[in-house]
């Protein structure tokens, strides 16, 4: 049965508080992130994969939650890719609202860690502009059904 959102945040957050004290944060993070990698699928299978999106875009909000305090930029730059696949996967699979509510936190994540000008704010901010697009012309044009 899959783990529903509130329980994969109290679990990493466990996991995190655990390994800050152990000191051994950005392996446990290394690990998550190239066992989730690992699982990502194309953006052409998002609708036909969307139940198995969902349960891996949960534990990619998650592991951000956590990867947001490394303290090697290039765990929080692959957590940051990871989202930016969350939001696209999230959008392909028709669920607007929560991909803009990622979509508008990876930009502003992205430009506390890594700075205005970095290239992965940058396409945050890229992501965010096309869900925004995407959003208004479902309104401005919404399902006849």
């Amino acid at each position: 049965m899959p783990l529903d959102r509130l329980d994969l945040h109290i679990r990493w957050s466990g996991l995190r508080e655990r390994a800050a004290e152990e000191g051994s944060l950005d392996g446990l993070l290394t690990d998550a992130l190239a066992v989730l990698e690992s699982t990502l699928f194309d953006e052409s299978q998002a609708w036909g994969r969307r139940d198995l999106g969902n349960h891996l875009v949960g534990h990619v909000e998650a592991l951000w939650s956590v990867a947001a305090g490394a303290a090697d930029t290039a765990i929080i730059v692959r957590a940051m890719k990871m989202c930016s696949w969350a939001v696209r996967q999230l959008l392909a699979a028709a669920d607007l609202t929560r991909a803009i509510k990622l979509g508008r936190c990876a930009p502003t994540d992205s430009e506390q860690v890594l700075g205005p000008d970095h290239p992965d704010t940058l396409a945050s901010l890229q992501d965010l502009v096309g869900l925004l697009k995407v959003s208004i012309l479902a309104f401005e044009f919404p399902d006849p059904l």
